[in-house]
């Protein structure tokens, strides 16, 4: 198991100090979502990001080379994407991100009104799990609204698509907003076996739906219980620290939030091998 850092938390940060920055915290493994030009799982212009001729996308990519970093895993869309990438749009995304030498590619699972359409999203996710695997990559479902927007949902989508390149990628905050007042605990020992990767976030619903703050501040999600269902498992996918507080101080920086983040994770015993 490795901790890495999604690098949505640093929205609005330059490439180069958001490499520094992921560097100097002790960390090589990033998930990167897609610039903020994407606009959905179809977007040409997210696609012609990953092409590499787009000034941002090439600074960024010029950063975390410089820094050392790794490109672990790419997100496509963010966490209101409910969309599946089309086929052809795909291919090309996982051949760019195989390029980078990334393990993991992750896509919402797709929101379904009726069993037809549910079948439809059925084969299009097996079809992007064969597209990924050709290249070496896993193809893992986001925690978002949909086939797999609960615990439930999520058993019911893996088990029926029975595809070993089909993983989870498990959101512990994004799963509390989705289930207010549910145990996330609960949720992810059901779906452990499933697990490929983990962003690891908190929330806190109290005051801000959309409050994602940094750890031990308040949120509901108990991450040393976490880590003592991971070790049970033996995990070998990577946990991506992520952290959007939708309230915050001048002096409160994207820096500063996973210093704090990854302290309490020290302080909760998880592992720091990176």
């Amino acid at each position: 198991m490795r901790i890495g850092c999604a690098t949505e938390m640093f929205e609005g940060v330059g490439p180069a100090d958001m490499a520094q920055a992921i560097r100097d915290a002790g960390l090589r493994d990033v998930e990167w979502t897609l610039p903020g030009r994407w606009r959905g799982a179809n977007s040409a212009a997210g696609v012609d990001a990953l092409r590499g001729d787009a000034a941002e996308t090439a600074a960024w990519l010029k950063a975390i080379e410089r820094c050392g970093l790794r490109v672990s895993s790419l997100r496509i869309g963010d966490r209101w994407t409910t969309d599946l990438p089309e086929v052809e749009r795909f291919e090309h995304i996982v051949r760019r991100v195989a390029d980078l030498g990334a393990e993991n590619v992750v896509v919402a699972a797709g929101i379904a009104s009726d069993g037809a359409e549910r079948q439809r999203l059925l084969r299009r996710i097996a079809e992007l799990a064969e597209a990924a695997a050709d290249r070496g990559v896993c193809l893992s479902l986001d925690t978002r609204a949909g086939l797999c927007g609960d615990s439930r949902s999520m058993r019911t989508t893996l088990a029926e698509l029975n595809h070993d390149n089909v993983r989870l990628c498990f959101d512990t905050g994004g799963y509390l907003q989705l289930n207010v007042g549910s145990s996330v605990e609960v949720a992810l020992q059901r779906v452990l076996g499933w697990v490929g990767c983990l962003r690891l976030t908190d929330h806190n619903d109290f005051d801000d739906a959309d409050d994602f703050p940094p750890f031990g501040l308040g949120g509901g999600v108990d991450f040393a219980r976490i880590l003592q269902m991971l070790d049970a498992v033996a995990l070998t996918g990577v946990c991506f620290v992520s952290c959007r507080p939708a309230r915050r101080r001048a002096s409160e920086t994207p820096d500063v939030w996973l210093r704090d983040c990854l302290t309490h994770l020290d302080e909760c015993g998880w592992p720091f091998d990176n």
